[in-house]
């Protein structure tokens, strides 16, 4: 019986599609009957949160899993811990989902492991790329040896498959440097016997099917090599679809999405195929502009990335560390790639940039242990950036725009990217600052028109108040930029309160000439709202004294989300002119 063991890809520049931080060697996991048995990752709809991971007890007993412990990464310590009390039946699961699963498998592709309480290994496997279309990755039968990808999800179900059919994982180089040598390594899995890999290709930006144009590999215990012999000119894309023989001679087919499917359809359909274009010299490192503000709100931290690349980025993310002794930890990061959502929303994650939420992530140290918030007021957060390109290539970049690359490939040397992992002297860094806090917001709501309208204010900030102004509409109850009072400029300022007078102030309409009456026009509801503003941000608050909105853009920030509030007048405070 064939057991799945994903390799990596091994040529000159061949790199892996996944990404892997840690250089951990683990031991051989020792036997047991509660095992890795299903895990999922990437759900085709990006609102429905949490990967997810399945253990199996084979045994015949009840077990106590209390304490176990399942990480992404080849060392489980560091990983989830299962709840005290935890156990499985006899020939029974346990599922364990986000958020409560405090690990995330990556949809790149990743180790997964189980430990016991100890941290000794108990099982190891290789979780290849997601499919993204709502399968798992599962052993089929439960317990069993073969491990297939694109499987139907049965959380805390009988894992569902045919372990005839082979099951395939590709890896290669999507945009080798022209002239050097391919080779594509295709890992299976299945209960037959294989007896050849192959791949059938065609050249040029019309790839058509000729059964000539085969090469077959070189089979491992539960992998092949196929070399791309003399396919690998300069901006010639090479397209193939794979072949699996087995030794009953049934043959199986698959395109770009690794499934099985009918010749037929393949040959007739290159735009199905794998394909990889060869460039002229290498790919140049993506170009990056970060937009971060040094001085951020708390709990409103944004990092914006603009890059650039020549081929796809594939991941661009921020690893963070806090406090004044910031050291590398693999769990504390953010998934840029990850940041998309349905509408699409600005900010998602494109090919040019995204914008990254900061805000409110547990900071782990190197046991798991939560020791700190990305959000606490004061606290010094150090972070970089790493782009993945789909050619696996990942480029660091420190605070000076300098890039580190690290190619994946296992002949090649990392010591670069680690040393610049260990040495957070040369990341960027922000300090989180406490917002400003309004304690009184008072005013009266049905003044009479001939009444002062006085909006009394108290408020407190670290940071030095230049402004507390009162901006206000009429009939329209939209944002008209001159409709505004400056209490700044009120003999009543302070740096801990203002008194502002609203009364007999003109109102315009959105085209800044028409006049729409007073503030104290009589039946007018006159909707308005506070602005504090220090050097660096801008706050919003309702007559609750409720912070609505942040703008650090005056610091050069990334986070603003001003323009929505000032957009709905429904969130403002009101009061009507008798």
């Amino acid at each position: 019986m064939k057991k799945l063991l994903f390799v990596f890809a091994v040529a000159a520049m061949t790199i892996t599609g996944c990404v892997n931080d840690d250089t951990y060697v683990p031991p051989t996991p020792e036997a047991g009957d509660v095992v890795l048995n299903e895990i999922f990752s990437k759900h085709p709809d990006p609102t429905v949160e949490g990967d997810w991971v399945e253990l199996f007890n084979a045994g015949d007993i009840e077990a106590d899993i209390s304490g176990y412990l399942i990480n992404d990464a080849a060392d489980p310590a560091g990983g989830f811990v299962i709840p005290e009390g935890t156990k499985i039946a006899a020939k029974g699961y346990y599922v364990v989902t986000q958020p409560e699963l405090t690990v995330s498998i990556s949809s790149g592709g990743e180790d997964v492991s189980l430990g016991d309480p100890e941290g000794t290994l108990i099982d190891l496997i290789y979780c290849p790329k997601s499919q993204a279309d709502g399968t798992s990755f599962s052993r089929i039968p439960d317990g069993g040896d073969v491990w297939i990808n694109g499987t139907e999800a049965t959380p805390g179900a009988t894992n569902i498959g045919d372990a005839t059919t082979p099951s395939i994982s590709v890896d290669y180089n999507v945009a080798p440097a022209a002239g050097e040598t391919i080779e594509m390594v295709i890992d299976f899995a299945t209960s037959e016997t294989v007896n050849e890999v192959a791949v059938f290709y065609a050249t040029g930006d019309a790839p058509a099917y000729d059964a000539n144009n085969k090469i077959v590999g070189t089979i491992a215990a539960d992998s092949a090599v196929v070399t791309m012999t003399d396919l690998n000119v300069a901006s010639e894309m090479v397209s193939f679809f794979v072949a699996i023989t087995l030794d009953n001679s049934d043959v199986y087919y698959y395109g770009k999405d690794n499934k099985s499917a009918e010749a037929t359809t393949l040959t007739a359909d290159a735009s199905l195929w794998h394909a990889y274009t060869p460039i002229a010299g290498s790919v140049p490192a993506p170009t990056l502009a970060l937009t971060y503000s040094a001085t951020p709100t708390e709990g409103y931290e944004t990092i914006t990335l603009a890059y650039t690349a020549e081929i796809d980025i594939v991941e661009a993310r921020v690893y963070f560390a806090a406090g004044d002794a910031p050291v590398y930890i693999k769990a504390n990061k953010v998934k840029g790639e990850d940041v998309i959502n349905t509408p699409a929303l600005p900010g998602d994650f494109t090919q040019t940039g995204v914008t990254i939420s900061m805000a409110n992530l547990d900071v782990e140290d190197a046991a798991g242990a939560v020791v700190g918030n990305s959000s606490d007021a004061g606290v010094k957060i150090s972070f970089y950036i790493r782009i993945a390109l789909s050619n696996g290539f990942e480029y660091y970049y420190d605070k000076d725009g300098n890039v580190i690359l690290d190619d994946t490939s296992i002949v090649t040397d990392d010591a670069a990217s680690d040393a610049f992992k260990a040495d957070a002297t040369q990341w960027n860094t922000y300090t989180n600052k406490a917002t400003v806090t309004v304690s009184s917001f008072d005013f009266p709501v049905n003044p009479a028109a001939t009444d002062d309208i006085n909006v009394v204010l108290a408020y407190a900030s670290n940071e030095t108040i230049l402004e507390a102004r009162i901006y206000y509409a009429g009939s329209e109850g939209l944002y008209v930029k001159p409709n505004k009072i400056k209490g700044e400029d009120d003999a009543s300022f302070t740096q801990t309160g203002v008194t502002v007078n609203m009364r007999d102030q003109d109102v315009l309409k959105a085209d800044e000439t028409t006049l729409d009456g007073t503030t104290s026009t009589s039946g007018a509801t006159i909707k308005f709202y506070v602005r504090i503003a220090t050097a660096t941000s801008e706050y919003y608050f309702t007559k609750d004294g409720g912070l609505m909105a942040v703008d650090d853009s005056p610091a050069d920030g990334a986070y603003d989300s001003s323009d929505a509030f000032k957009g709905d007048s429904s969130q403002w405070s009101s009061y009507t002119v008798q």
